[in-house]
Formats: C-alpha cells, structure tokens, sequence
C-alpha cells in the first residue's frame, strides 16, 4: 500500500505515461485481499496456542513460579487475539460492495486507491491533466498522513508470540 501510494505521488509528479501501468497495480491490489488470510491462520495459530496454554497453565503439579509465568503469557495471548480479532472486524467493516470493489471489502484506505485508480483514467473531459495529477497528489497526501498501519504490526507480534510459545511450551503450532 505504502509503495502504491508513492508510486501514486511519483507518476502525477513525474512519469504521467505510467499511469496506466499504476492503475492496473491498484486495481490487482484494491481486489485482492492478502493482510485478512495472513490475520486469519495467525489468529487460529494464536486460538491454538491459547488452548494449550491454559490446559498447562492449570496443572497441579509445577514449580511455583511457572504457574504464574504460564497464566500471565495465557492473559497475554488472550489480549493480542482480542485486538487481532477487532482490527479484522474493522477490515471487514472498511469499504462496503460497489462496482469498484466487486469482490467486497477489501481494507483500509481502499476508498482513496479507488478515487486515484478514477483520476489516472480519463472518465471525465471537463477535468484536465494538471488537475488530475493535483488531485492525486493531496489524496495521497493526505492518505498517508493518516494512514492505518495496524495490520502488518499485529501479523509481526501475533507471529512473534506463536514463535516464542511453542518453544516455551515445546508446542508444534500451525499457524
């Protein structure tokens, strides 16, 4: 997204005769979803995780620390799949069906991708080039002074913790 966004910004600035070449990449990325699936097996590898860890967590018998150290990571990995869980549900909630977006929500800052992919087109005759490109230009500005980030940062921690359990707890975890 971020890459798309400048490249956005470099084409209306310098290189307008790859605009076409820029839409067909926006248009791959607004309709292919690759951060949910990524989400959805960490946050079944994370679920996995958490029911192992809390059978383990209970026993009886154990070191008295452990048992403290164990119900913290469980109470730990509860929170990151709460949060992980929300921000998949606000992917979902993002952007609506529409005839630009066929195959239904897609993500953040999806909107914007959709109004540069109708800038770099030549839809409409009343608006020239220059004000195509200025368009652009303040929409991409403007997404990424904004810009939601979340996602890859919580596929890195969800990924992290699932690392760092199944060699605390032995576990093999697919995730």
């Amino acid at each position: 997204m971020d890459l798309i966004l400048s490249d956005s910004h470099i084409v209306a600035l310098f290189d307008w005769k790859k605009r076409e070449e820029l839409y067909k990449r926006i248009d791959q990325y607004i309709n292919v979803d690759r951060l949910r699936p990524m989400l959805d097996s960490a946050l079944t590898g994370l679920k996995n995780s958490l029911y192992y860890i809390n059978q383990d967590a209970s026993k009886y018998f154990q070191w008295p620390g452990k048992r403290l150290r164990k119900e913290a990571s469980a109470e730990s990995l509860s929170a990151l799949i709460i949060e992980t869980t929300q921000f998949m549900e606000s992917l979902s909630g993002a952007m609506a069906f529409s005839s630009d977006n066929y195959v239904g929500p897609s993500g953040i800052n999806m909107e914007e991708l959709t109004d540069i992919k109708h800038l770099l087109v030549e839809s409409d005759k009343n608006v020239n080039e220059d004000d195509r490109k200025a368009s652009i230009i303040k929409l991409v500005d403007s997404c990424q002074a904004k810009r939601h980030k979340q996602g890859m940062c919580l596929l890195t921690q969800v990924s992290d913790a699932i690392h760092k359990l199944s060699i605390a707890f032995g576990l093999e975890i697919e995730a």
